[in-house]
Parts: structure tokens; sequence; C-alpha cells
């Protein structure tokens, strides 16, 4: 493993305590999403784990939803700014609750479970295991001519 190459500036022992503070953090309880019982949100925030961007989308963008009531939720987004379609896939477990949720516009946080943060859900909890992120550009036949 290659040696950290700011190793050298940092005060003796610190990476010591570093380790124990990451050792001695406790991990969270696991909701695969947040529903807000009051106001509804206007967007769609998704925490996509460690090695993707999180983001934020309006619900009022969101043109369709295509699930198979267990493991796969598809989220269709148009927006202004972007000629085309974004998609956001969910993937996991039970997932009819959140997509119910989503539904009904009251979703306001969507989250992948990491195993490094937070403590297992129980059995039949809904669980997102990936978030997919993907843009479908028009095709230019389509497109107007200005």
């Amino acid at each position: 493993m290659a040696e950290d190459p700011l190793a050298r500036w940092e005060r003796p022992g610190a990476a010591k305590r570093k380790a124990a503070e990451v050792a001695a953090a406790p991990l969270a309880p696991y909701e695969a999403f947040r529903k807000e019982s009051g106001f509804p949100p206007s967007r769609l925030f998704f925490k996509c784990g460690p090695r993707q961007a999180d983001r934020a989308l309006p619900y009022g963008y969101l043109v369709e939803i295509t699930t198979d009531g267990w493991s796969m939720i598809s989220l269709c987004f148009a927006l202004p700014a972007w000629p085309g379609t974004r998609l956001i896939g969910l993937h996991g477990e039970c997932l009819d609750a959140v997509a119910s949720a989503i539904v009904a516009g009251q979703a306001s946080i969507v989250e992948v479970f990491d195993p490094k943060k937070h403590v297992p859900p129980a059995d039949g909890a809904a669980i997102i295991r990936r978030i997919t992120v993907s843009d479908k550009a028009p095709d230019p036949a389509q497109l107007t001519k200005h």
C-alpha cells in the first residue's frame, strides 16, 4: 500500500487517533427513505453511496415511475436544462413502500445501504443496494430546428 503523501505534516499519533475514532463511531440505523408527513417536499434527494455523487432532483420534473413492486424502481425526470431525460434506477429488496412514498410525493430522501455506516435493517424492511443514474439524449431527428 502506498504511503500517504500528507502524513509527514500530521502530528505524531494522528493516524492512530483517526483509526480509533473511525472504529469507535457507532452505526446509524438504516432507513431506505424518509417520508415527510407535513408539507410535501419539492425535491427528491438521492444519497448514492461512497463512490457516487449525491443528487437532488425536483418532483415537478418527474414524468414517469416504473416499478416491479419488489426489487426495482425506475424514475424518469425531464429536466428543462437538459435536452432529454435523466433516468434514476433504485435496486434492492422490498421497495414497494419506497415506490408508494415517491408516487404520493412524500419521500424526501432515498439512501443506499452502506454496511460501514448503517445497522442492517430488519427482515422485510426496504433496503436499497444500488442507485444508477443515466442520461438519455433525444433522437436528433426529433429535435426542432430554430
